[in-house]
């Protein structure tokens, strides 16, 4: 892990009737990838709530290799639209281990 300071992640979320979104558990990498750009840059255009976090030196490396190479989003936007495709590719074992609890992004 770094040891270098951390980033906000932005909490939100538009939960439906069952506590789920409207995006497929199951992608394609293509979609996933889409999915991540879209988040991105809504992360970016929205002022919400934020956490504190810390990031590994390789992800933010990798994050920040991705920014400059054309997508132009800032860090922390980023790792918070891959950490929410990550929960929407993995909602089934991620509502099973929570029990369905309520205010999940999935």
């Amino acid at each position: 892990m770094s040891q270098g300071g951390g980033i906000a992640l932005p909490v939100t979320g538009d939960d439906d009737a069952d506590g789920g979104t409207d995006k497929q558990e199951s992608q394609s990498a293509g979609d996933q990838w889409k999915n991540f750009l879209e988040y991105a840059q809504e992360y970016k255009e929205t002022k919400g709530p934020c956490v504190q976090v810390w990031l590994d030196a390789d992800v933010n490396y990798t994050l920040g290799a991705i920014s400059k190479a054309g997508v132009n989003l800032p860090v922390k936007h980023l790792l918070s639209a891959a950490v929410r495709v990550f929960l929407e590719s993995n909602a089934g074992e991620i509502r099973q281990l929570l029990n369905n609890k309520p205010k999940i992004i999935i």
